[in-house]
This record gives structure tokens, sequence and C-alpha cells, in this order.
């Protein structure tokens, strides 16, 4: 979750907001087979809200938050267990690791993520998520820093060249793709036909209980057939295993 997103949302709305509660509920959905995990590091953490989740509906009792855009290095008791935020890490001794929208962050993506799979133990396993279709890159990325949009085929190069063991991969948010690539689509007209009457910003925003609760009772639809979506969504998960 990235940091600049916080100015936006609370700690407590993060936790509750439709977008992250499904991302968090896919996430589980898809480890649970390969579980337990007692510890996970959480690349690119920003809040560690994903983190977070881990620690309140699943097996975790460790987190381990590496953002290098922490003003400090800390550790917090969190639920049963403890979150312990820190810029950097020299080896990884957990089992499960997260890159969760941080690749798309980066612009030497297989390097970067290269670079922590050789700080690996054998066996762990990689879950990653990165924004999918490059054509609807639009101001919402722009805001956040990002250097692309994926592709199933982009993602699975990187995956590769990471040296890693490809296991699952599908899309995420299917049922609001339609919407968001019409209204990206206007956004990307705008931008560049009118650049002076659009605000470059995050899309991310707080919701009425009302509305926050039908969204996420909407993609609980999107749950149940995420696994088995290879064609399209707004999210590309992947999980993969260092040989």
């Amino acid at each position: 979750m990235d940091l600049k997103e916080m100015d936006t949302l609370s700690d407590k709305d993060l936790l509750s907001h439709w977008y992250y509660k499904t991302k968090s509920s896919a996430m589980m959905n898809m480890l649970q087979l390969y579980g337990p995990f007692d510890s996970v590091y959480d690349i690119g953490a920003g809040s560690g809200v994903f983190s977070k989740s881990l620690l309140s509906s699943f097996s975790v009792k460790e987190a381990y938050c590496v953002d290098t855009g922490y003003s400090e290095e800390k550790t917090v008791p969190y639920q049963s267990g403890k979150i312990y935020y820190i810029r950097s890490c020299s080896k990884i001794n957990s089992k499960l690791v997260l890159f969760m929208d941080i690749l798309e962050h980066i612009e030497e993506d297989s390097d970067f993520l290269k670079s922590y799979v050789n700080k690996c133990q054998s066996e762990t396993y990689i879950f990653i998520t990165v924004p999918a279709f490059q054509f609807i890159f639009s101001g919402h990325d722009i805001f956040l820093g990002h250097f692309r949009r994926y592709s199933k085929k982009s993602l699975l190069k990187v995956i590769k060249e990471s040296n890693l063991i490809l296991l699952e991969h599908c899309y995420l948010f299917w049922l609001l793709f339609p919407l968001v690539v019409f209204s990206r689509l206007i956004n990307k007209f705008f931008i560049r036909y009118f650049p002076k009457t659009i605000k470059i910003k995050s899309e991310t925003k707080h919701y009425s209980p009302f509305i926050n609760t039908l969204l996420s009772i909407i993609h609980k639809l999107d749950l149940l057939f995420f696994k088995k979506n290879k064609w399209f969504g707004l999210t590309f998960v992947v999980l993969a295993k260092v040989k």
C-alpha cells in the first residue's frame, strides 16, 4: 500500500476499505493451500495493511514490513503478534514474502525482485500483485509514481527472469474492469488534450459505510471466481516459489 495514500485514508479506513478487504481476502484465499506461515516479509509495505490482515485472520504471528519510506524503525504489538517496521533487510528467514503493488514503482523491476529472491531460502513463497493493462495507465498511476502497468506476459517474464517457479496466476477486480476502463480512457483524453482541466491524483478515496459495504458484498462474487480468471481485471496476481 503506497505511503502517499495514507494521506487519504486512515489506518482504520484502510482495513475496512472494500478494495483492501477484497485484495486481502484474495491473498489469503490463495495462500491457505500452501501454509501455515508463522511470519511474513512485506516488501514496500507502506502502512502494512496486508500484513495486518494476515495477523488478524491467518496463522501469521510476526510481520516484517520493509519500506525505505519509513521515518523510523520500530516494533509494534498487533493482535496477538508483532509488526516490525524496518527500512531494509539483509536476509529473509520467512517462508512467505509479499510484493503488494510494489514492482510497478521500480524501473528495473526484474533486478529488484531478484535481489530479494536471493535473500530467501529455497521453497519460500512469493506473492505478488501489480496493476494490470498498460492501456489504462492514467493520472492515478502518475500520481503514485508508477513506471508501468502489467500484462500477464510482462509479469510472467519478470517471474522467469527472477528464477522463480510459477505456481498460480490470475486477474482480480474483473467486475469493475469495464467501468474503470471507460473512466481511465476519458481521463487520458483530457490529460493529453486539456491538461489544465485535470488534477493528477490518486483515485483511492473514503466511501460512506453504505457504499463501502455494498462494494464489499459485490466483490464477494469476484472472489468466487478470481483464481480461474486468466483474462482480465484491474490487478494481476501471481504466486511463485523460490527454487
